[in-house]
This record gives C-alpha cells, structure tokens and sequence, in this order.
C-alpha cells in the first residue's frame, strides 16, 4: 500500500504533543497503523522530528508515528 501524502497537523494540536513531550509524562495513543488499522499504545512522548518534509514523534522505546496519523493522545482527539 502506498504511502499518504502528509497533512500538516493543527499547531494547538502540535503544541499539545510538545507540551507532553516537555513533561515526559506516560500517555496512551490511538493511531492508524501503516497498515490501515488501528493501534494503541502507552508511552511517553520524548521529542517530536521532522524527516523529508514530515512530522513525527518519537516515543521512549524509539518508535515513531507520524503526527497525521495520530487519532487521541492522551485523551485529546486530532482535530481533523
């Protein structure tokens, strides 16, 4: 399956996740896999990158989701 173009998130919503990311605080997170599914997952936020033009978070074991595919964090719905 081929990849989404990104779609930059709204910038409340990206200073929500730098703010978490500041606070090193375990949260859970619902977002769509590569695969088309939904995931779920609790870690903690450790920084927010940006690689070929795209934005991702980097979570404490070194994975990363993409902030468009984010659904909830934390209990925050993504605005769409």
């Amino acid at each position: 399956m081929p990849e989404q173009p990104y779609s930059p998130i709204s910038c409340d919503y990206h200073s929500e996740l730098e703010w978490l990311a500041l606070q090193r605080k375990p949260c859970n997170m619902t977002y769509l896999a590569a695969d088309g599914t939904q995931s779920h997952c609790h870690s903690i936020i450790r920084d927010i990158i940006t690689r070929d033009a795209q934005e991702f978070i980097v979570l404490d074991d070194g994975s990363q989701i993409r902030l468009d595919a984010l659904i909830c964090v934390d209990g925050k719905l993504r605005p769409l």
